[in-house]
């Protein structure tokens, strides 16, 4: 029974993404435990009760209903077909991943809106995803509870709600063709995001510049200093940048502080920005819009950037930006189409590939996020001055600024991705390699400056622009299918780790010893779910006794989670002399990597 779950895991292939008009194909990330598995079963040895899993289910947002029942109470249960769902599945090392294919007259997703659970009658909201194989296998998601604020109508959405994993009814289930299932508890569900930086700006324009460094012909620029020459420092104006794990929307709307006339508040308009990794494969989607008053100027600076891992031969790979954009103009004032940033125009878009070797970490760029293009790489300067992107590791781009005074509230362009070395061709990828998609939308619009009372309407130039990456649509099928099956979204976890751990000593390269390391778990961070094969102390091995590595849980600190201290055969070549830290690094049972720094000294 064990080799027939096998060679159907290993059988499965991933399922051909819609490239149809209007599709927009979408990923959702769900990660749990398994709770519970059928006696008899014919699952392999890894799937036991606590071991993680990982599924990230694709599908088409665009789909149509094609049941819809009314329910009492106004609710209703929608019912979507599923051509384009499919799953990627991470159970242990068994399915790493199992890409099951579906039948899709037995394939679908429910949304529930205020629509009875069937197995208690209480209005709930909720998804259910339900994916039947040619030979029987059932995959299931089941995501519902009493929350009726979750699903607002019809839709399939393009980001989960995160509150789907608390729901009174969260599981995994897989099901064998005999009956037999193993079945797990949704712990997490979101977009298999990586990380996301954004700045948003706004300036004051109730006074005007008129110094001769502007670089406006007319001195009608927005200040950035007060009357006495000072820095503003903020007041007036603001500057937010953020980032991090994740990915979704924010915005803020911004009121003049009155700092130089305490009778006038006056709004300087408003910034959006949503970045999500909901495109084929999981790569980049950026929205951004700026809307300033009439006196004041306003930018949305959107950087998105997410690791990617590669599972095939070399080959080229054909990306596409799609991009819609919107220019209004709202200018009564002929004189002002030589002014900088009055103008429409200037909305700038790229997309950027690079390559990701195991000591690079995931940068998090809140810096000038326009030159992310071949050859660019040492201009990316954190504020520390380090370079996150070594020379010569973007491998290609695509580049776009809207044409100085055009006017249009619904454009829209495709942009080819182009390989730095031949800029012919398409981005080539080496077999089995990682890297990033960083992707940057720029949205500035402007206002002008007025005397008197400042008016409040809409400001002259709005700017509102969506992009997508995805494969090129008229690349060979073939290629782009197998781009699907090989190309997966690549999270990296941070661990707290501790070289020594109770020890103030140095380490001393030259000792033919062991050096313990403690991975600390947290409520997070489960140190049941880490691979101990793969586990590394920069490039040290773990000692090995009686074909078992030296390794023990335990609880190192006193918070209440188990902890895993591990002893590491010591190399003098491992260490250098001076050297200050080092790296803890390896990988979860989901196929998820992980790694930790401790500050350490050499003698």
């Amino acid at each position: 029974m064990r080799g027939k779950w096998l060679a159907l895991a290993f059988a499965w292939a991933w399922l051909a993404v819609s490239g149809g008009a209007g599709a927009l194909q979408t990923a959702w990330e769900i990660k749990g435990h398994l709770t519970s598995l059928d006696p008899g079963s014919s699952f392999p040895p890894d799937f036991t009760v606590g071991a993680p899993f990982r599924v990230l289910a694709s599908f088409d947002t665009t789909g149509e209903t094609y049941s819809t029942t009314p329910t009492t109470g106004g609710g209703y249960k929608y019912l979507y077909t599923a051509d384009t769902l499919a799953y990627q599945v991470f159970i242990g090392t068994s399915c790493a991943p199992c890409n099951p294919v579906g039948d899709p007259t037995q394939s679908g997703i429910i949304v529930r809106d205020n629509s009875p659970d069937p197995a208690t009658g209480q209005m709930v909201d909720g998804y259910s995803f339900f994916l039947v194989t040619r030979d029987g296998t059932l995959v299931n998601l089941f995501m519902r509870g009493p929350v009726l604020d979750i699903v607002n109508g019809p839709g399939l959405a393009a980001v989960p709600d995160p509150r789907l994993a608390g729901l009174a009814t969260s599981v995994m289930q897989v099901c064998d063709p005999g009956g037999f299932c193993v079945s797990g508890a949704i712990e997490s569900v979101a977009s298999p995001a990586v990380g996301t930086t954004y700045f948003l700006s706004a300036r004051d324009c109730y006074t005007i510049d008129t110094t001769t460094t502007s670089a406006d012909t007319a001195p009608r620029d927005c200040i950035y200093v007060n009357s006495l020459g000072q820095t503003r420092l903020g007041r007036g104006r603001f500057f937010d940048a953020g980032g991090g794990l994740g990915s979704g929307e924010f915005g803020k709307t911004v009121v003049f502080d009155g700092s130089f006339n305490p009778a006038i508040l006056a709004p300087l308009g408003s910034v959006y920005g949503a970045i999500t990794f909901n495109g084929p494969a999981g790569l980049p989607v950026l929205k951004a819009s700026s809307a300033p008053t009439d006196i004041s100027r306003t930018n949305s600076n959107l950087l998105g950037y997410q690791r990617y891992a590669y599972a095939g031969p070399a080959t080229p790979m054909p990306l596409v930006v799609d991009l819609g954009y919107g220019i209004a103009d709202h200018s009564t004032d002929t004189t002002a189409s030589s002014e900088v940033g009055l103008r429409p125009g200037g909305a700038q878009i790229a997309a950027t590939l690079a390559i990701v070797d195991g000591g690079i970490p995931m940068p998090s760029l809140a810096g000038n996020i326009n030159t992310l293009t071949c050859g660019a790489e040492s201009t990316l300067l954190l504020p520390d001055g380090v370079t996150p992107w070594p020379a010569g590791s973007i491998l290609g781009s695509a580049t776009f600024n809207s044409p100085a005074g055009q006017i249009d509230p619904g454009a829209a362009t495709t942009l080819d991705v182009r390989s730095c070395a031949d800029p012919s061709q398409p981005v080539q990828l080496a077999a089995n390699q990682s890297f990033i998609v960083a992707t940057a939308v720029q949205t500035p619009a402007r206002g002008k400056w007025s005397t008197g009372t400042p008016a409040v309407a809409n400001g002259y130039v709005d700017a509102s622009h969506t992009m997508r990456v995805t494969f090129d649509p008229n690349a060979p099928p073939a290629l782009v299918q197998q781009l699907t099956n090989s190309i997966t979204p690549a999270s990296l976890v941070t661990a707290a780790v501790a070289v020594r751990p109770g020890s103030t000593g140095c380490l001393n390269p030259t000792s033919n010893g062991v050096i313990p390391v403690a991975i600390f778990g947290s409520a997070t961070f489960r140190v049941s779910d880490i691979r101990i094969d793969t586990l590394q102390l920069g490039s040290l091995a773990l000692r090995v006794r009686g074909g078992k590595p030296l390794c023990s849980v335990t609880r190192v600190n006193a918070d209440g989670y188990d902890d895993l201290v591990c002893q590491f055969d010591n190399v003098a070549a491992n260490w250098t002399s001076g050297q200050s830290s080092v790296v803890v690094s390896g990988q979860q049972s989901d196929g998820v990597k992980f790694q930790g720094s401790d500050a350490i000294c050499v003698k």
